[in-house]
């Protein structure tokens, strides 16, 4: 039970994190510009 409680308070933490959301920003990126090669 420690263990899930202590994993889910670190992915809160990276979910607030700006980490995230540049991850996320990147992922997008390279899913617009995958989509423009193949269209």
């Amino acid at each position: 039970m420690y263990n899930k409680d202590s994993q889910k308070s670190a992915l809160h933490r990276f979910v607030e994190g700006d980490g995230f959301w540049v991850a996320y920003a990147g992922l997008f990126a390279v899913i617009v510009i995958a989509a423009n090669l193949y269209l």
